[in-house]
């Protein structure tokens, strides 16, 4: 509607403004759709209805109208009542189709009546309500203390998760005197509160009890009471505990004596929402036992390929993922002496990281420990991981190496000097023919000897009766200037072998490499297997 009047002359008109008080909104929750009643009524969520002949046009700009008050909230609001044309607006409103959430619980609405001359006999009421039954009502007689807007605060619990028509009217009397109502800023809240609890045992039968009360709901909370089904020294009464804001909360401290086995208590929270003192409800069950340890170890890497006489710096992560502080905190491998690290504590969700250095002198596995104890009950707790290190050989290695193979064909040496065997260097390579088992001796340190696939081919490089035992055999595809590391085998025994699998066409070399006594009266065998 779009032009009403409330009185006939410009003194009602100035008293009438006089009557109105602007209050600050208290903006807690979200508003329903459209709820400022800001949008245009071709794309509102309200639909205006009325009884009268006076057919409203929409939820107008009543900043445009003569004597309307200011709005609550934003630029328009809902008006009801007054005349049109002078007639009366005998009934007429908004209303709404909206489905609620299942914590819906509170409708909120701020409501500004105005009648400028008061009647005894009261004959004109808004009316607020949900599929045609009255939730809220205001005898609107120009008596009520009620100038300016105020805020109204109903229960709509039994309409949660339901789709519900949500209607403000105005329905006046017959009397000759006008009544106004003014909507806006229409909320659904959703009041909640929740309560957890951490038992904690100091000794045998005594425990320390940590409480937190949360306000996880869209409205202020007051009136706090906790009662606790085992632990009475936890209880907490009304008043005792701190109103809380939205998104607030408190904890507090107790202590109990329970010589029960598995100890048990279920705290309970309740508290009120809003002047209308609304109730909310929550509780939470725990008992000593629920009590976690738990530990996380992490290492960075996780494994790493590495030349042959490199370091390796290790990033070891220790978490505390378990629901009570830890001590005598520990971290050890058998394998690596420098890696073992030691903490007085770790407390709940905390993370120590130590680093360390290592240098390894073959490939394998290492395995690193983590140890610590709950101090109250003395429970230890303990996590493993582990890295794994390729050692890659280098040209030619500096550590002690496993095997060494020298062709028959080439001068004998008593000592680990070449003094001028011919395939030393992966350029003077020896020609090996595959499936063709040769006899050489290891009567010097390097030797190494190649074969070509002529198709893709799986294939075994083995090497038997090596007397001197100590050394490693190797194997590698490309050119001398660009190999690729394939394989390695340094067991310290006389026979090893490499299997590899789905190799391409190409060139490949074997290095052999003797730590062990030269020997020049047992010969070794040297052999390239393919299917």
């Amino acid at each position: 509607m779009t032009r009403r009047r409330i009185v006939p002359s410009c003194i009602a008109a100035i008293l009438f403004l006089l009557l109105f008080l602007l209050v600050t909104p208290s903006l807690f929750a979200e508003l329903i759709n459209d709820g400022s009643f800001e949008n245009s009524p071709e794309t509102s969520a309200w639909e205006e209805f009325s009884s009268t002949p006076c057919n409203p046009t929409g939820i107008g700009d009543w900043s445009a109208v003569g004597n309307a008050p200011a709005n609550f909230d934003g630029q328009q609001s809902l008006w009801v009542g007054g005349t049109c044309g002078g007639v009366f607006v005998r009934n007429n409103g908004a209303r709404q189709t909206l489905s609620l959430q299942e914590s819906a619980a509170l409708l909120s609405f701020w409501f500004n009546p105005v009648k400028v001359n008061p009647e005894l006999v009261n004959s004109d009421r808004a009316i607020v309500s949900i599929d045609g039954t009255t939730v809220w009502d205001l005898d609107v007689n120009g008596q009520e203390e009620l100038d300016g807007w105020n805020n109204a605060i109903v229960d709509i619990g039994q309409y949660a998760d339901q789709t519900i028509t949500l209607s403000l009217e105005i329905r006046q009397g017959f009397d000759p005197n006008t009544a106004n109502v003014f909507f806006d800023y229409i909320e659904i809240l959703h009041p909640a509160v929740v309560i957890d609890q951490l038992i904690t045992p100091t000794s045998e039968d005594r425990y320390a009890i940590e409480i937190t009360v949360t306000n996880n709901g869209d409205t202020d909370l007051k009136n706090f009471m906790v009662t606790n089904s085992n632990f009475a020294n936890c209880d907490r009464g009304v008043g005792s505990l701190p109103d809380l804001a939205s998104g607030d909360s408190t904890t507090y401290s107790c202590e109990a004596t329970d010589t029960a086995d598995n100890v048990e208590n279920t705290a309970t929270v309740q508290a009120t929402a809003t002047e209308i003192e609304y109730p909310v409800e929550a509780s939470h069950t725990a008992s000593a036992s629920d009590l976690t340890l738990l530990l996380t170890l992490a290492i960075e890497p996780g494994s790493i390929s590495v030349p042959e006489g490199d370091a390796v710096q290790f990033s070891l992560s220790l978490t505390n993922n378990g629901s009570t502080p830890l001590t005598e905190v520990q971290i050890s491998s058998a394998q690596v002496a420098n890696c073992n690290f030691t903490l007085d504590s770790l407390a709940v969700s905390e993370t120590a990281v130590s680093t360390c250095i290592h240098t390894p002198s073959q490939s394998g596995t290492i395995i690193f420990t983590a140890t610590a104890v709950e101090p109250t009950a003395g429970r230890e707790v303990s996590v493993e991981t582990a890295v794994t290190i390729e050692l890659l050989p280098t040209d030619p290695p500096s550590f002690p190496t496993y095997t060494q193979y020298i062709p028959v064909v080439t001068n004998n040496f008593i000592n680990h000097s070449p003094l001028g065997e011919p395939n030393d260097v992966c350029d003077q390579a020896y020609p090996l023919a595959t499936n063709q088992a040769r006899e050489f001796l290891a009567e010097d340190i390097h030797d190494w000897y190649t074969f070509t696939l002529d198709s893709p081919s799986n294939l075994t490089v083995s090497l038997t009766n090596f007397v001197p035992i100590a050394g490693q055999i190797t194997i590698w595809q490309g050119t001398c200037q660009n190999l690729t590391f394939l394989g390695q085998n340094g067991d310290f025994a006389t026979t090893k072998s490499i299997t590899l699998t789905n190799q391409t066409a190409g060139t490949y070399y074997v290095w052999v490499i003797n730590d062990g006594p030269v020997n020049t009266n047992d010969k070794y065998g040297l052999s390239v297997m393919t299917p």
